[in-house]
């Protein structure tokens, strides 16, 4: 193993029904969990309020993790990752395995506005920035990732 870089240090504390507010050390705004649709029919439960899962949260940020590698990756390229040239539309299976639910399945859609000539950087990124990125890389093995990306020139 490496050498540790970082502690994350969180407080849970339980509130209303399946909601959970998560304090993170250092920061001020906590994070909120609960259930919603197909989770909620899953554990038979009507909360007060819809709050995103503690799954939707790991597909979520994995999700941001790869977007955010990928764009490291190719502003080294010189490709620009601006709100209005890049997205991603992220998907995330969760399935009930034997009674417990269990993410199998991320899949990330890259949409990438680019000029022409700059094509082939994109497409070299895209094929090696995985092995960079820290969430992938923590899952692999546990959750199969699926990922894609268009481009669209400009």
């Amino acid at each position: 193993m490496g050498e540790v870089i970082h502690t994350s240090r969180i407080k849970i504390v339980r509130e209303i029904g399946p909601t959970r507010k998560a304090l993170i050390e250092g920061l001020n705004e906590p994070i909120y969990y609960g259930v919603h649709g197909g989770i909620k029919n899953f554990y038979k439960i009507e909360p007060e309020k819809e709050r995103a899962a503690t799954l939707d949260h790991i597909i979520a940020a994995t999700g941001a993790c790869m977007m955010g590698t990928l764009s490291t990756l190719l502003a080294r390229d010189k490709i620009s990752t601006s709100e209005d040239r890049y997205h991603a539309d992220v998907e995330g299976d969760i399935e009930n395995a034997g009674g417990v639910l269990k993410i199998t399945q991320i899949r990330v859609k890259y949409h990438l506005k680019i000029h022409t000539e700059k094509v082939p950087e994109a497409q070299t990124a895209f094929s090696s920035y995985l092995q960079f990125c820290p969430a992938a890389q923590s899952i692999k093995g546990c959750i199969e990732i699926k990922d894609d990306l268009v481009l669209e020139h400009i």
